[in-house]
């Protein structure tokens, strides 16, 4: 053998090795970077899980607190510490905004809470203690803009700081701040306070499921305030005509103010309650850029109970639907969370459904409500409506529950539409006693299948107005339809 091929046989096992060691190290490479993200999966998850636990924790020792003393400061000082301590950080502070004045005044403070404004060197040599400090926000109102609170306020988000920002915007405070949330507490666009929580206990930054936390949190205490507010008016006026408002405009603000916008497809409602306060209910649920969430639902009873129960619903629908793909399994969760939180007569039919806008898909499942009517588009249009059925919520456990439960898939295409509804308009009745029922409700579809949504939903009113010859509803009536916009619209 020359020292040529020597030489040349060295190169090649040179190079074999080379390869091998390259494919090991890309493949432990894919490995650690898969590894990465399962474990990152697996902990937004948890957190996903802990931030639940601790919304419906917030809202059952509420619940318990509230039952014998509607006492608004006391609440405000438990959701304060509650909060604080669920994101661990040293202070939080509830204040209460004053729209009229645009000024806001601390109602809860707990821990050493950095004044937040700019107090002037004299009044920060007097803030000496924790005890002082919350005396100082507690007795003095500050005006919005001499705070950081103002952009939390006007566009009705959360909003974070760094310790960057904290240094632009929080002056002399008497003590260190390395990082702020300032979550407004609202229902519907109307504020009723902010909670700010300042300082991790370890010195880090606040993370995206502390934000996550303290929104979800607010806005459940948004949803008691409210309650707490509107009772003590109406203990105040001890008027039920007054009662009655007040529950009217809390449930107005509980329905959502206006309709999801698509481009490839068409939403209509109508909602008539039977008497001033309704025990229907009907929801859009953005659940990220592609699924929405719809829901239908009809709560036992009538007036206030029906409303709390109602807000309970709504909360918690909304918090466990986030991550779910599959309908039935948001209503067995949420089964479970209602026999713990409202009253044993009372309990809810549901249909919930994810609209995926990408391929037209609607999956559903319905707890003990009335049957979800799809019309298909054709010269001819054909109505189907859905065979499963399910409990009710809130009236069995799980065991006996989640076997009635199954998810249904249609395929909305061009032309075709979904109605969900309530048993009002099938069940409502003509001066000779006689129902509408689901066959006149289908063929009334068919007739108005190649309008567009708002006009067939128009068109579906009327004909049940004109079948009821002027007759009061007997129950409420609510109607949602979903539309795929025909080709050329």
């Amino acid at each position: 053998m020359t020292v040529f091929d020597h030489f040349l046989e060295k190169v090649v096992v040179g190079a074999e090795m080379t390869a091998w060691v390259l494919t090991t190290v890309i493949l432990g490479y894919v490995a650690a970077k898969y590894r990465h993200k399962y474990h990152a999966k697996k902990k937004r998850y948890r957190q996903l899980a802990f931030t639940r636990n601790c919304v419906f924790n917030l809202l059952g020792k509420a619940s318990e607190s509230l039952q014998d003393n509607l006492d608004l400061a006391a609440f405000l000082q438990f959701f304060t510490d509650y909060t604080c301590h669920s994101v661990l950080a040293q202070s939080a502070a509830f204040f209460r905004y004053d729209k009229a004045n645009r000024t806001v005044q601390a109602a809860a403070v707990l821990g050493v809470f950095p004044t937040v404004l700019d107090a002037g060197s004299q009044t920060s040599g007097n803030l000496n203690s924790p005890a002082r400090i919350q005396q100082y926000l507690r007795n003095n109102q500050f005006h919005l803009v001499d705070t950081p609170f103002g952009e939390a306020v006007s566009q009705q988000r959360t909003v974070v700081f760094d310790e960057d920002r904290v240094a632009e915007r929080v002056k002399n405070t008497v003590s260190d701040c390395w990082g702020m949330i300032i979550a407004p507490v609202s229902v519907s666009r109307a504020v009723y306070g902010l909670l700010v929580i300042a300082n991790k206990v370890d010195r880090t930054r606040f993370t995206q499921e502390d934000v996550l936390m303290a929104t979800n949190l607010a806005e459940m205490a948004g949803i008691v305030i409210s309650h707490i507010l509107s009772f003590q008016e109406m203990e105040d006026k001890r008027s039920i005509d007054q009662q009655l408002k007040m529950a009217e405009i809390i449930q107005e603000h509980l329905l959502p103010q206006k309709l999801p916008a698509d481009e490839r497809f068409e939403f209509a409602v109508h909602y008539q309650p039977a008497y001033r306060l309704g025990g229907d209910y009907y929801d859009f649920i953005e659940l990220d850029e592609n699924r929405l969430g719809v829901l239908v639902a009809d709560v036992s009873g009538k007036g206030i109970p029906a409303g709390l129960v109602m807000a309970t619903t709504r909360s918690a629908c909304s918090i466990l639907s986030r991550g779910e793909h599959s309908p039935s399994a948001v209503l067995r969760k949420l089964n479970e969370h209602l026999l713990q939180l409202i009253p044993e007569e009372m309990f809810i039919s549901m249909t919930y459904g994810i609209l995926d806008r990408r391929t037209g898909a609607f999956v559903c499942a319905r707890a003990g409500h009335e049957p979800v009517i799809f019309c298909k588009y054709g010269e001819e249009p054909s109505c189907a409506y859905s065979t499963t059925r399910g409990m009710v919520l809130g009236m069995m456990d799980d065991a006996t529950f989640t076997p009635t439960l199954q998810d249904e898939t249609y395929h909305i295409e061009p032309g075709t539409m979904l109605l969900l509804y309530t048993d009002g308009v099938s069940e409502a009745r003509n001066k000779e006693n006689e129902e509408f029922g689901r066959q006149r409700l289908c063929q009334t579809l068919q007739t108005v299948a190649k309008m567009t949504a708002q006009n067939a939903m128009d068109s579906l009113v009327n004909r049940l107005q004109r079948f009821s010859e002027g007759q009061p509803p007997y129950d409420d009536i609510t109607m949602v339809m979903i539309k795929a916009k025909a080709h050329g619209m």
